[in-house]
C-alpha cells in the first residue's frame, strides 16, 4: 500500500512539475503571477497564525485572521512583485554575466542593494495605500519602517538569494 501511495504521489508530483514548467515556459510572466499570489496567500496565513499564537502566548486575546491583508498581500504580490521581479532577475542575468561565486556574490550584492530597497519601498506604499491611507502618509511609513526592515531582510534574503543565483 506504501509503495502503491509513494508511486502515485511521484506521478502526480511529476505530472505538475512538468504541466507548471510546460506553462512557465509558454507564458512566464502569467506563470510567475499565479505563482506569486498564491505564495503570498500561504505566507501570510503561516505568518497571521504565527502572529495570533505570539498574541495569545503574551497573554492577549487572539486576533481574528485578516483577510484583507491577505488580499492586498495577493494584489501586491500578483500585479506589482511578480511583474517587477520577472524583468529585475533578467536584467540582472545580463548586468552581470556569469554563474561562478564572483559572479553570484555581486548579483546578490546588486539585489540586495538595489532592488531590495525600491521593492520595499512600493511594497510599504502600495499596503498603506490599499489600506486607506493618504500618500503622505504611505511615504512617511516607508522612512521610519525601511530602515528596520532591511537590516531585517539581510539576516535571510542574501543566503538565500545567494542559492537561488548559485542554481
Amino acid at each position: 500500500v506504501l509503495l502503491l501511495v509513494s508511486v502515485a504521489g511521484e506521478l502526480m508530483f511529476g505530472s505538475f512539475v512538468r504541466w507548471y514548467a510546460s506553462v512557465n515556459a509558454r507564458r512566464p510572466l502569467l506563470s510567475a503571477m499565479a505563482t506569486s499570489g498564491c505564495l503570498w496567500v500561504v505566507g501570510d496565513g503561516i505568518s497571521q497564525t504565527i502572529e495570533r499564537s505570539a498574541a495569545v502566548s503574551a497573554g492577549h486575546p487572539e486576533p481574528a485572521y485578516d483577510p484583507w491583508r491577505t488580499l492586498r498581500g495577493v494584489v501586491w504580490g500578483t500585479f506589482g512583485f511578480a511583474p517587477i521581479a520577472s524583468r529585475w532577475y533578467p536584467l540582472l542575468d545580463r548586468i552581470v554575466g556569469g554563474t561562478g561565486f564572483t559572479a553570484v556574490v555581486k548579483k546578490m550584492a546588486l539585489d540586495q542593494l538595489t532592488f531590495g530597497p525600491i521593492l520595499l519601498s512600493c511594497m510599504f506604499v502600495f499596503m498603506s495605500l490599499a489600506s486607506g491611507h493618504s500618500l503622505s502618509f504611505s511615504v512617511n511609513k516607508v522612512i521610519a519602517e525601511l530602515p528596520g526592515t532591511l537590516v531585517h531582510q539581510w539576516v535571510v534574503w542574501p543566503a538565500t538569494q545567494m542559492i537561488n543565483f548559485a542554481l
